[in-house]
């Protein structure tokens, strides 16, 4: 049998390495055993072989090889795209999608191999295949066009609905001329309408242009007096409600808030924090003294809630849910936990009778 020394097996592990996949960055995790001469040894191992040989015994030519092959393995994607040369075409696709590798990458790849081909032979018929088969996936002129055409008719939909938008947003009616407040009074994040906006820029200018002109200049004088003008019925009316219940030596919720006012809370709190003084401020303090309005209800579920001696089932509290939402109450956290509290008021009353 024939004896190797230290050299044959590092040169043996540099032939392998040119042709096979031994990535350095996944090697740790890599125990798969590879043959190299008469022994077996894992990637890492492998590897380590690699760089030992071109570091001890390699010739000018075989170092310029290794950093010639380096450069192309360490171009973007190609070793993931490489991991699928065992796969179907159809299945490599489906591997190559879920990591958003498009046919532009493996085109970009295809061009680096082209000058490499003769040290990747393999490797560079394999991605021009899957090049090739993506481009038979492709559609057709006749298809192309049909999508450009219903693609385009999307994209006037969507800016005809921007344009009702942005149309109130600018016109005298709107009572929250600060663009933040009225996406949160219409009931939509500014961000998920943004991109429908964006398409006035091509579809009506005019348009949109007023749009960014506006939002420049939202906080002026005249704009801040027509949002407090708006609001100031709210507040008050919530004063009234705070004097009704001081005189009895109460406090007011926000239960009394909505069964009076229709107004989001949340929004009123926000603009009078920004716009208003501390007396205002107060008078929202009365009704809800907690950061906490926009919390969804159902992480708050529990098998039973406690208060001040009275148990709620979960039963109960999907009860309460249900209540709210017949009522066209927002289903938040603190409106929950109000109608809570009223209910275990009057339980503990009724004991007392």
């Amino acid at each position: 049998m024939k004896c190797y020394n230290k050299k044959d097996y590092y040169q043996a592990a540099f032939l392998y390495w040119q042709h096979h996949e031994v990535e350095p960055s996944l090697l740790s995790d890599d125990e798969s055993k590879v043959a190299i001469l008469d022994q077996y040894f894992t990637k890492r191992e492998v590897y380590l072989m690699v760089e030992n040989y071109i570091l001890q015994y390699a010739d000018k030519k075989e170092v310029k090889l290794y950093k010639k092959l380096c450069q192309i393995h360490e171009y973007p994607n190609y070793w993931q795209v490489l991991r699928t040369k065992d796969l179907s075409l159809e299945k490599a696709k489906k591997y190559l999608d879920t990591r958003s590798i498009k046919k532009i990458h493996l085109k970009a790849l295809l061009k680096r191999l082209e000058r490499s081909q003769e040290l990747n032979p393999e490797e560079y018929a394999y991605v021009k295949s899957l090049v090739t088969y993506y481009e038979s996936l492709e559609l057709s002129p006749e298809e192309k066009q049909k999508q450009e055409e219903k693609h385009e008719a999307e994209r006037r939909e969507q800016a005809k609905k921007a344009e009702k938008y942005i149309e109130y947003y600018l016109s005298d009616s709107n009572p929250l001329p600060v663009y933040a407040f009225y996406c949160e009074y219409m009931g939509l994040k500014s961000k998920d309408i943004s991109k429908k906006i964006r398409l006035l820029a091509y579809y009506n200018k005019e348009l949109y242009q007023r749009f960014q002109e506006a939002c420049a200049s939202e906080n002026t004088k005249e704009n801040i007096q027509k949002l407090l003008t708006f609001i100031h019925p709210f507040l008050e009316k919530m004063a009234q409600i705070v004097s009704a219940y001081q005189e009895e030596g109460l406090k007011p919720d926000l239960i009394d808030y909505y069964e009076n006012i229709s107004f989001p809370f949340p929004l009123l709190s926000k603009i009078v924090s920004r716009y208003c003084t501390k007396k205002e401020s107060d008078i929202l303090m009365a009704f809800c003294s907690k950061n906490t309005l926009d919390q969804e209800v159902a992480r708050y579920i529990s098998d039973q809630i406690d208060i001040n001696g009275v148990v709620f089932t979960k039963e109960d509290q999907y009860g309460v849910i249900s209540w709210l939402n017949e009522h066209n109450y927002p289903v938040t956290y603190d409106i929950f936990m109000d109608k809570l509290k009223r209910m275990a008021k009057e339980k503990n009353q009724q004991k007392h009778l």
